[in-house]
């Protein structure tokens, strides 16, 4: 009985070897197959989220030039118009009280969001 037993153990282990030598080839080919996948994703995925936070920055830096040159603008129609700077020292200089400071107040604010905008 020993004889027989040698012989189931060593055909066992046999068997396990190429049933883990068959079970093994596909696995490896998928585990390299998912990684190359993931590598290959994960380059794509950087790159394109620099070109995009690329062109983000490049339309805040044309958007921020706009504004500026807006506001040059403004500054230059502010220094040259003395109607506009005496309303906006009467504006700025006291409080609102009547319907007639509170209208001015209004336009001027309004002036200035014309310029932002």
């Amino acid at each position: 009985m020993r004889v027989r037993e040698v012989i189931n153990e060593k055909y066992t282990r046999k068997l396990y070897f190429r049933y883990l030598g068959m079970s093994l080839v596909p696995f490896l080919f998928f585990i390299l197959l998912g990684s190359l996948a993931i590598f290959l994703s994960q380059r794509y995925v950087i790159e394109e989220l620099s070109n995009l936070s690329f062109r983000n920055l490049s339309q805040v830096q044309d958007t921020f030039e706009l504004i500026l040159s807006e506001t040059d603008s403004f500054a230059l129609s502010m220094a040259t118009d003395p109607g506009f700077n005496q309303t906006a020292l009467q504006v700025l200089g006291k409080e609102i009280r009547t319907l007639e400071d509170t209208r001015t107040y209004r336009i001027f604010i309004d002036s200035l969001i014309e310029v932002v905008l």
